[in-house]
């Protein structure tokens, strides 16, 4: 006898679920229908007005090269170069490669550098002269900042 109450015991114990359940049946899930592989559209043939290609202008005749050539330009020696530069008197230290004047313009050209200007004051020894030979150590007085190994090139036709 207390195995009928146990196991009415056992039943008793479950939890039950407080949500009614619903007398209606479920509806089966839809059925997939099998899917059918598609053809390739067939191409139709285009018929189109194909427009006419536009004629290339034609070539220009060759000249014949002229007998008399413009002389090449020419690429132009560095009259010194900068071996030292004092920058609180704007003054460069230059080695000559060629004679240099005052009045004569010259261009100063290096990696960072690059203006023109004219020879304004040449000394040798903090003494003034007024030409410069090749092989001469002299000072000029710049207007910008040099570095030293910067080329100085005379500037031909244009003198003051």
């Amino acid at each position: 006898m207390w195995k009928r109450l146990l196991h009415l015991f056992k039943r008793s114990s479950k939890k039950r679920s407080s949500r009614k359940r619903s007398t209606r049946r479920r509806r089966p899930a839809p059925r997939r229908r099998a899917r059918r592989k598609r053809q390739p559209a067939r191409a139709k043939k285009r018929i189109s007005a194909r427009r006419p290609r536009k004629k290339k202008p034609a070539k220009k005749k060759k000249r014949p090269l002229r007998k008399s050539r413009p002389a090449p330009k020419k690429i132009p020696r560095p009259a010194a170069e900068i071996t030292h530069y004092f920058p609180k008197v704007h003054a460069a230290v230059l080695k000559l490669r060629r004679s240099i004047r005052i009045g004569d313009p010259v261009w100063i050209k290096g990696q960072t550098t690059d203006f023109r200007q004219t020879v304004g004051s040449l000394q040798i020894n903090r003494e003034p002269i007024t030409t410069a030979r090749p092989g001469q150590d002299v000072g000029l007085e710049v207007l910008r900042d040099v570095r030293q190994g910067d080329k100085v090139f005379l500037v031909e036709g244009k003198r003051r």
